[in-house]
């Protein structure tokens, strides 16, 4: 047998692998095309078909792991040892030479042949970085020249709708670092050139399909064919923790997650069986009777393991979760302390009834952030007992605070990538705004619309209906409170010493507790014609703005009497709209007369009547509102 030269010797893996299954060679240039040469390990040739090794590693199906330890060896670990491409000394292997064409990276030929392989030295990842700048290091030449087709290959696959970064099958959760780059896509083009022999030469294999979506195809094919990259990008993280599961068949159907029409496992043969099987077809052309069985077989060996290995680590959260929880009180906990507890227990599938209690405990009291919900529309997907009590308790926590919702999705789709509610507003024939929200997820719009005096209101309501239909709740059991309709009261007093020309308020912060957790005490203070008033809180909070609009909240009843009667200055029209349709009356009547440099205005409603003139008509019709509301107000307590 031939010996591979020593300048293809190099094997990239983990510091702590044992079983290499893997080395390559890549030349040539994107002038006159590349050359790849892959060498596996030759395992086909040592563990016959229907020996007591295959018949065990055709049971499990693959080695497994958790984290850098092994949990169950596929192959006996002294066989392993002995077929891996260990450094300095000769090893039978399996070549695979790729012959690719310069521009599309088309496969021009590829053949498949034992060989003998001689490592020349064994590589980590780590190292990578540093190879790639040291120009006088033997492994440079061949590094640059399979970064670079690496990269190429990569970008190619995104850019004609991949789904998927890295083969979810691998050890990689990502391609980011070089050394990881170079391994991934290259393992990608051997697996998908066997695919396509396997599949053009004999018609059957071990092949792994995985079908997207027709919902996202689609969606990603309108992106594609509109050049709109950034959209490419959006779908792909939008439906990236929502795709469906790869089997593996003997017939091939394509792996559109990783934008290939055909795909395989054949790089891996010490710790896949699937790699094993493909390997005893390409070297000696013949395909077992039981193909279909054997396929079946693995499929459901690698899902018997993801179950145990999700049980393992959701058991293994939940005891640290809970032995944290025996020494807090999780209603009074410090928010960075929730923050991280509820991340963890949401990232591991480990909710526990006390963890749920503590958060429908923060939604009641009114502390359950946007973060905390933003987290739980991101988890909420699926079928699982958790998934259900998130939903339920992300529909209470919206129907309680209905802003909940907007700040949710802002966040949302800031840090997951989720896609914005789309929100059409109109104005009511009655008065006031209605505003239709559309959430479009995993290919479903959620549509519902709401009605409010203020179109930030109804855009608020909006969303919290389809977030609450989304998550299968009732819709229509979100309302606004009262204290919705009040503005920022910090916000309000400037308006107000605007009007009237006071000058600005002033506030003193008070800052305490320790620094990674602060608190915030807040004093306000207003001169109004030589007269002093003030106003300080009296509980400390943990957000610095909320402090300054209590205090003004606090400052507003202390001013005088002109103050209170423009409180709701600019705003008359909308609470007079608000107070028609909780009062089921006919909306406010406003009759306009041309005046001696202005306008007049009349306005009536519910039996009463008030004139105003200003300059302009808009002007004449706030006034007019407003007069109307004083009188109101004086005369019945409709106004919360």
């Amino acid at each position: 047998m031939r010996a591979l030269r020593l300048f293809s010797g190099y094997t990239i893996d983990a510091s702590h692998s044992k079983d290499l299954d893997d080395a390559f060679l890549v030349l040539g240039s994107h002038r006159d095309g590349w050359l790849v040469e892959i060498a596996i390990a030759n395992v086909a040739d040592t563990v016959a078909a229907g020996s007591q090794q295959d018949c065990w590693a055709r049971r499990v199906g693959a080695t497994t792991y958790r984290g850098k330890r092994v949990v169950q060896q596929m192959l006996d670990a002294d066989l392993v040892w002995g077929l891996s491409l260990q450094p300095h000394r000769d090893v039978p292997c399996v070549l695979f030479r790729i012959e690719l064409e310069p521009t599309h990276l088309a496969v021009r030929s590829f053949s498949v042949e034992r060989r003998m392989f001689q490592s020349a030295g064994r590589l980590t990842y780590t190292d990578i970085p540093y190879l790639l700048r040291e120009v006088d290091h033997p492994a440079y030449q061949h590094l640059h020249t399979a970064y670079a087709l690496a990269d190429r290959i990569f970008h190619t696959r995104l850019a004609g709708g991949a789904f998927l970064e890295v083969d979810p099958d691998s050890r990689m959760q990502t391609a980011d670092h070089p050394g990881e780059r170079i391994v991934s896509e290259l393992m990608i083009l051997t697996n998908t050139a066997a695919a396509r022999y396997l599949r053009e030469s004999y018609g059957r294999g071990v092949f792994r399909n995985h079908l997207v979506p027709d919902v996202a195809m689609a969606q990603m094919r309108k992106a594609l064919t509109a050049g709109d990259l950034r959209k490419v990008a959006t779908i792909r993280r939008q439906h990236a923790y929502h795709l469906p599961r790869a089997i593996y068949a003997a017939t091939c159907d394509g792996h559109t997650g990783l934008g290939v029409d055909a795909y395989t496992h054949a790089t891996s043969p010490l710790r896949r069986y699937a790699d094993l099987v493909n390997q005893r077809i390409l070297l000696d052309g013949t395909v077992p009777d039981d193909l279909e069985d054997i396929c079946d077989d693995i499929t459901q060996a690698m899902l018997d393991y993801e179950v145990e290995r999700k049980d393992f680590y959701k058991q293994r959260e939940s005891n640290r979760i809970n032995s944290r929880l025996e020494r807090m009180d999780l209603t009074t906990v410090e928010p960075k302390v929730w923050d991280r507890l509820f991340r963890d227990a949401l990232g591991s599938d480990a909710l526990t009834p006390e963890l749920l209690a503590a958060a429908r405990a923060r939604v009641e009291a009114g502390t359950f952030t946007p973060t905390d919900l933003a987290r739980m529309l991101r988890y909420a997907h699926g079928d699982g007992t958790m998934q259900e009590d998130l939903r339920y308790l992300a529909a209470i926590a919206i129907i309680r605070r209905p802003r909940l919702g907007n700040a949710a999705w802002n966040e949302a789709a800031q840090k997951y990538q989720f896609p914005q509610p789309k929100v059409r507003l109109d104005i009511c024939a009655e008065g006031g705004f209605i505003a239709t929200a559309t959430l479009g997820l995993l290919g479903t719009d959620y549509q519902q619309s709401a009605t409010a005096p203020r179109s930030t209101l109804a855009r608020l309501l909006a969303i919290a209906k389809a977030t609450v239909a989304f998550l299968g709740g009732n819709p229509d059991s979100v309302t606004l409170d009262e204290s919705e309709l009040d503005d920022d009261p910090k916000t309000l007093l400037y308006s107000l010493c605007a009007q009237q020309g006071w000058p600005r308020p002033q506030f003193t912060i008070e800052r305490t507790g320790p620094d990674h957790f602060p608190q915030f005490l807040a004093e306000v203070s207003l001169t109004i014609d030589g007269t002093a008033y003030t106003a300080c809180t009296t509980e400390p909070t943990t957000v610095q703005r909320e402090a300054e609009r209590n205090a003004a909240k606090a400052l507003m009843p202390k001013l005088p009497a002109i103050a209170k009667s423009h409180v709701h200055r600019g705003k008359a029209i909308s609470i007079l709209n608000s107070i028609g349709q909780r009062t089921k009356v006919a909306p406010p009547d406003y009759l306009y007369a041309e005046t001696d440099g202005g306008f007049s205005c009349t306005c009536r409603f519910k039996g009463l009547e008030a004139t105003a003139i200003e300059r302009n008509k808009r002007l004449a019709k706030d006034a007019a509102a407003e007069q109307l509301l004083h009188i109101l107000v004086e005369q019945t307590s409709q106004i919360a």
